[in-house]
């Protein structure tokens, strides 16, 4: 009766090692595949944090414009102001805001 046993799991075992082999080497391929797509998205990280680091540069060169710019049209202002008061004849000319 064991003898009976023993064929028939080495018969099963047989016929599964082809189905085995198989499933081994898909698994194989798959990790390649995984590999490769993990390869690509690290780059692609990579790639998406220079482009941040190089945006946000630009976002800080961009403001500090903007500062210098508000800073000199202020300026601007301030000088048309005191030379008008200063040096406007008050009589002939009215300063007049709008129409």
């Amino acid at each position: 009766m064991f003898k009976w046993v023993e064929d028939g799991v080495y018969e099963e075992v047989v016929e599964a090692l082809p189905k085995i082999s198989s499933i081994d080497s898909e698994i194989m391929k798959a990790k390649c595949e995984v590999a490769i797509e993990i390869e690509q998205l690290k780059t692609m990280i990579k790639e998406v944090k220079e482009e941040a680091m190089c945006s946000e540069r630009e976002i800080k060169n961009w403001k500090r414009m903007i500062k210098c710019c508000l800073v000199c049209l202020g300026f601007i202002v301030i000088v048309i102001v005191v030379g008008m008061i200063m040096f406007g004849n008050t009589k002939e000319q009215k300063l007049v805001l709008g129409y």
